[in-house]
């Protein structure tokens, strides 16, 4: 089975959405979707993100159902990307713990090595960097 597609969507004012497709529909969508390229998307379901790190602050999260219509679209009033970009400054005096994830621009410092570990009986891993503030 397929991972499913997370993915963060925009509309032409430019805000911001997270937008889930589960695995079992991903064979269905994955050869519709490309990043950059405008949609109508029609039939979808709309629910509370309630998911421990958000990528919007939106706070509705959409998910794909079966029979959602993806039709592309020409339409140049939809801009390329939904950056958000936060100031290093801001990132290091806010509160970790309120579950969004940030923007950034810079350039790689340092990265440690792969830890692997065991969550739920699952094995993940990660990898701590260091990032250089560009701004």
């Amino acid at each position: 089975m397929k991972a499913p597609i997370e993915m963060v969507v925009l509309d032409e004012e430019g805000d911001t959405i997270q937008c889930t497709v589960k695995d079992i529909f991903v064979p269905i969508f994955e050869g519709l979707l490309a990043e950059g390229n405008v949609y109508v998307v029609t039939n979808f379901g709309v629910a509370l993100n309630t998911i421990k790190f958000k990528p919007t602050r939106h706070e509705f999260r959409i998910h794909f159902k079966r029979d959602t219509i993806v039709r592309p679209v020409q339409d140049s009033l939809v801009p390329l990307n939904g950056f958000n970009f936060v100031p290093f400054k801001t990132i290091q005096s806010e509160s970790k713990e309120d579950g969004y994830l940030v923007d950034v621009i810079g350039q790689l410092a340092s990265k440690g090595n792969l830890v692997e570990f065991t969550r739920d009986g699952k094995p993940s891993s990660y990898i701590t960097i260091e990032l250089d503030d560009l701004k």
